[in-house]
């Protein structure tokens, strides 16, 4: 699915280099665990990118729970709603080249994510969807350090 969210060709992907004149502005892909499989109370994981163009950005896990702590990296201040909307996530995007994005670490750091969740939902002893409450904000801020890595190893 993820691969059919980045897919330019087909037009389900949009970007601002297209000529669609519209721009894809966050894709979602959902894991839902049929409840005859759960072996837990965790019934799901949501990827989100949390940016535009799936091409670039990253799916990251999300499962919901009373203790769910998204942190303030994928969070616009009000100010920011009103005018560009550019939490730290975004901004990071923004800043970073083509070639940062395209950075194999990052590809490496999505799909080993995606495994490893996909992992722990066939067979997850853990008891309660808490222990994952910090689990996107993790992925984002470990988003933004490898983008920075990145950028700092380009100027050296």
């Amino acid at each position: 699915m993820i691969s059919i969210l980045r897919d330019q060709p087909s037009g389900i992907c949009m970007t601002d280099e297209t000529d669609h004149g519209y721009a894809s502005t966050g894709s979602q892909v959902s894991v839902l665990i049929p409840v005859s499989n759960q072996k837990s109370e965790i019934d799901a994981c949501h990827f989100f990118t949390a940016t535009p163009n799936p091409q670039v950005s990253l799916f990251k896990p999300f499962i919901f729970s009373a203790k769910v702590e998204l942190g303030p990296l994928t969070v616009s201040t009000p100010s920011e709603i009103s005018s560009e909307r550019l939490h730290p996530l975004y901004s990071a995007h923004k800043k970073a080249t083509r070639e940062q994005l395209e950075d194999q670490r990052l590809k490496d750091f999505e799909h080993e994510g995606i495994m490893e969740i996909m992992g722990k939902l066939k067979s997850s002893n853990e008891t309660s969807a808490d222990t994952y409450e910090t689990l996107f904000h993790d992925a984002v801020d470990a988003e933004i350090e490898l983008l920075r890595e990145q950028k700092q190893k380009k100027r050296s």
